[in-house]
């Protein structure tokens, strides 16, 4: 996993299943820190990373289509199999709304991901719009 260790919930989670822990910040334009291995799967659950600061009204200061559009290629390239997925689950807005305002939602859309309620789901091959299980 990798967290900035500040919640104890993550910090349990990991530990008690094991999993190896790379304690970090993502930041943005900046590459993640090298895991050493490639992954089918790549999570961020409840993502707030993406929020620089909140403004004087507030509401928060948030990466820029580049800032996001960097990270994406950065797990693609150096953290995902061939056949890999990304799956970033984000927390609504401040209003109650959803993260994925009309302009979000298209900006994550031509990254190929497949966007449903507060998800985005992105493959490995940008050229590939992966699709959520069906149940």
């Amino acid at each position: 996993g990798l967290d900035p260790d500040d919640e104890p919930f993550f910090r349990g989670t990991t530990e008690h299943f094991d999993v190896r822990r790379v304690v970090a910040r993502i930041h943005p334009r900046t590459p993640l820190p090298d895991l050493g291995k490639k992954f089918d799967l790549v999570t961020g659950h409840r993502v707030c990373f993406h929020r620089i600061r909140r403004a004087e009204n507030g509401e928060w200061l948030e990466w820029s289509s580049a800032d996001w559009e960097f990270f994406i290629n950065d797990v693609r390239t150096r953290f995902l199999k061939t056949d890999g997925r990304l799956l970033l689950e984000f927390n609504r807005r401040q209003d109650g709304s959803s993260f994925f305002t009309d302009e979000w939602r298209a900006f994550f859309e031509s990254q190929g991901a497949r966007v449903f309620r507060w998800k985005a789901l992105l493959a490995a091959e940008p050229s590939q719009r992966p699709r959520f299980k069906q149940i």
